[in-house]
């Protein structure tokens, strides 16, 4: 009897053990997929961002009466600020910071915004953004690259 209560417990020690590293395992997945949705909910805001940019006159800080994304040049025009580590603010220019991702503007005709999410640097996500004169709005398009090239 002491073998068989014996082979039981390695048994169950094996089975606990399999649930635990599969937990981990769901997490880690899980932990990945949730850094690139916020990653999407950011460049779809920075999206809507560069859109409200048309409706500013230059003054502000906009580009009213253009018809082109290339004077769209930082994201400090699309109202992002960094803090430093003892509180005080950093205008970002091409590159902006935060939990999720690092994020690069690529300015030109197509306007280019490029994130490494903060857990999987290496499947970088690109929005390429146009503004479509026909319908006063911003056209995009996402998709994710594996390397970082």
């Amino acid at each position: 009897m002491g073998q068989q209560q014996l082979l039981f417990l390695i048994l169950a020690t094996f089975i606990i053990i399999l649930a635990i590293a599969v937990g981990i395992q769901a997490f880690h997945n899980w932990a990945i997929k949730a850094n690139e949705e916020a990653v999407y909910h950011d460049i779809l805001t920075m999206v809507a961002k560069i859109e409200g940019c048309f409706s500013k006159s230059t003054l502000l800080g906009g580009v009213a009466n253009s018809s082109t994304l290339i004077d769209i040049k930082s994201f400090h025009q699309l109202g992002y600020y960094e803090y430093n580590d003892k509180g005080n603010i950093i205008i970002p220019d091409k590159t902006f910071n935060n939990e999720n991702a690092s994020y690069r503007l690529i300015p030109g005709d197509t306007l280019v915004i490029e994130a490494l999410p903060a857990e999987k640097p290496e499947r970088r996500i690109l929005c390429r953004c146009a503004f479509s004169a026909a319908d006063k709005k911003v056209v995009y398009t996402l998709e994710q690259v594996s390397s970082t090239e």
